[in-house]
């Protein structure tokens, strides 16, 4: 028996560890790839996205934030980005930590009844269910949020996602995972609610303290994130990459 769960916290460690990639600290920066095709920021809609990108810089008064949650980049496109890099431009005094989860982890630690329940599912993701019209759509910021509605229609993405390799890990996140396609409301609550709480159990989780030079990159397809937000009224400033996706399957 105790065999038994030290291969499982085993394997928990090393889904965990290779979803996550990689962490590099003092200066170690990497060469990011020049060529637009493969490496961009991804977001498809930048020009009608980059109003409410203003309205969130910690540079602004009147910022909001969207980061303080479990969420995985850019869910609610039909192509997700594959992955990203995250550097720092400034930092807090304190604070301002970044957390990531591993849903493959998170995936094989589910029993096997759950996990049958949710092998078959999908849900859709909606830019609306991470920019709410009352913070996002409201006064100088209405014009962009509503061409960014128009341009990001909800998608619809397996509740579970397999990549090539055959590794499979829960594909929702609480920033833009709306509903369970085919569940009543309450059942669709319940079932994600259960399922957000599950991939941020620390188990799965790593968390990283900021220093100015380090450089983070992590698989946008097997894991999900959160930016704490603890440094307030200071700022964080950060610069990302992100590495163009392809459909979920």
């Amino acid at each position: 028996m105790k065999h038994d769960i030290a291969q499982k916290l085993e394997a928990i460690r090393s889904e965990r560890e290779r979803s996550i990639n990689a962490l590099k600290r003092d200066g170690a920066h990497p060469r990011l790839s020049s060529d637009r095709d493969r490496c961009e920021h991804r977001h498809r809609q930048e020009r009608d996205l980059r109003g409410l990108a203003d309205a969130h810089s910690d540079d602004r008064a009147d910022s909001l934030t969207d980061n303080d949650n479990w969420h995985t980049d850019v869910t609610f496109i039909e192509t997700p980005p594959f992955g990203a890099a995250l550097t720092p431009k400034l930092l807090p005094p304190n604070g301002g930590d970044t957390l990531w989860s591993s849903t493959v982890a998170a995936y094989n630690a589910l029993s096997e009844p759950i996990r049958r329940l949710v092998d078959g599912l999908t849900a859709e993701h909606d830019f609306q269910h991470g920019f709410r019209r009352h913070l996002w759509g409201v006064g100088d910021r209405r014009e962009a949020w509503e061409r960014a509605v128009a341009a990001n229609p909800p998608v619809v993405h397996p509740v579970v996602r397999t990549l090539d390799d055959g590794r499979r890990g829960l594909f929702v996140n609480e920033g833009f995972t709306s509903r369970i396609i085919g569940l009543t409301q309450k059942e669709s609550d319940v079932l994600l609610g259960f399922l957000f709480a599950h991939i941020s159990k620390p188990e799965f989780t790593v968390r990283w303290r900021w220093k100015l030079g380090d450089v983070a990159f992590w698989d946008n397809r097997l894991s999900t994130h959160y930016a704490t937000l603890d440094y307030l009224p200071h700022s964080r400033t950060m610069a990302r990459a992100a590495i163009l996706g392809d459909r979920p399957h």
